[in-house]
């Protein structure tokens, strides 16, 4: 199960959360906007620590199911450079893309 959770991890950031960061660090950043393989491995490392976020502190009742799109926009936040309410609306746009195609797989 493990291994599932992983390639489609993988999966859903190269298919699906890499285009979405390219394209809207393209519209928002006015100072540098990042390149495609960047923009990749920004997603990759926000869904290792967006699931890691979610196995340690998902557990938790109503707070639980937050803490992931938070790390996402921490991770979105520290590496793009991006102010607090781009990064978190993009960190949810990217936790809820990665959720939805966990959904359907």
């Amino acid at each position: 199960m493990i291994l599932v959770g992983l390639v489609g991890g993988v999966v859903a950031a190269v298919l699906l959360v890499g285009p979405a960061l390219y394209a809207s660090t393209r519209t928002t950043v006015i100072d540098e906007a990042v390149d495609f393989p960047v923009a990749v491995a920004i997603a990759l490392v926000g869904v290792f620590v967006g699931g890691l976020t979610d196995v340690l502190l998902g557990w938790i009742p109503v707070l639980g199911r937050f803490f992931s799109p938070f790390a996402w926009a921490l991770v979105v936040r520290y590496t793009v450079d991006e102010r607090w309410p781009v990064a978190l609306l993009l960190g949810a746009v990217s936790w809820a893309l990665t959720a939805g195609f966990f959904a359907l797989v």
